[in-house]
């Protein structure tokens, strides 16, 4: 079974990422969702 986690936070940009994008500029404050999947092994 999946359980699906939803977190809603607020963050400061610290200027690196792992991809290139159009960033924000360095310390500016942003809000996001963060969605976790996890996977649950069940016996039967």
């Amino acid at each position: 079974m999946t359980t699906i986690y939803v977190y809603g936070c607020e963050a400061t940009y610290a200027g690196h990422g792992d991809f290139e994008w159009e960033a924000p500029a360095v310390g500016a404050r942003h809000k996001l969702n963060l969605f976790l999947a996890q996977e649950e092994e069940r016996s039967s």
